[in-house]
C-alpha cells in the first residue's frame, strides 16, 4: 500500500527536524531538472506537495516561470483565463523579470489572465516601495495584458484602518 501525502508530510517535518538538531550534519536537497512546458491542460497534479530546489536564483525563476506558463494554459484552456494573485518584495523580481522575458513573453496568453495583488503597501502605486510598482515595471508594462484585468489594492486611499 503507498503513503499518501499525509506521510510525506510527516517525512518532511521528521527530516527537518532532525536537519536542526545541534551537532547533526544536515542533509542537501535534491536537485533536479526544471520541469519543461508542454501542452495546454497540461496535468500539474502532483505538483502540490514536492519541493523544487534550484542552485541559482535564475534557475527557480525559470523553473518557476514554467510551472506559472503551464497553469496558466491549462486554466485558460478549460476556462477560458488564468488568476494570478502577485506578491512583491525582492524575491519575485526575477520571476517577473522572466515571465516578461523573450522566453515567455510571446508565448503566454496574457488576455486571459486576471491580475490580484496578494498584499501592498500603504504607499502610491508610483512609490518604488509599493508592490504593485514593482510587478508594473518588471512585468505588466512589458506583456499585453488589458489594464482593467489588473486589480491592485487601493493602498494610497486615505481611510486605510
Amino acid at each position: 500500500m503507498g503513503r499518501g501525502p499525509a506521510h510525506r508530510a510527516a517525512d518532511v517535518r521528521s527530516d527537518a527536524r532532525r536537519a536542526v538538531q545541534p551537532g547533526r550534519r544536515a542533509r542537501r536537497p535534491t536537485v533536479g531538472p526544471a520541469p519543461t512546458v508542454s501542452t495546454p491542460g497540461s496535468d500539474l497534479r502532483g505538483l502540490a506537495d514536492q519541493v523544487l530546489v534550484r542552485q541559482t536564483p535564475a534557475q527557480l525563476a525559470e523553473t518557476a516561470a514554467d510551472l506559472i506558463a503551464r497553469a496558466a494554459a491549462s486554466a485558460a484552456g478549460a476556462r477560458g483565463s488564468f488568476a494570478i494573485a502577485l506578491t512583491g518584495g525582492r524575491t519575485p523580481r526575477p520571476l517577473y523579470e522572466a515571465l516578461s522575458g523573450p522566453a515567455w513573453r510571446d508565448s503566454i496568453r496574457w488576455e486571459a489572465w486576471r491580475v490580484y495583488f496578494g498584499d501592498e503597501r500603504a504607499c502610491p502605486p508610483d512609490d518604488a516601495a509599493s508592490n504593485y510598482h514593482m510587478a508594473r515595471t518588471t512585468l505588466l508594462d512589458h506583456v499585453p495584458i488589458d489594464p482593467k484585468h489588473v486589480h491592485r489594492m487601493p493602498a494610497d486611499a486615505a481611510d486605510l484602518d
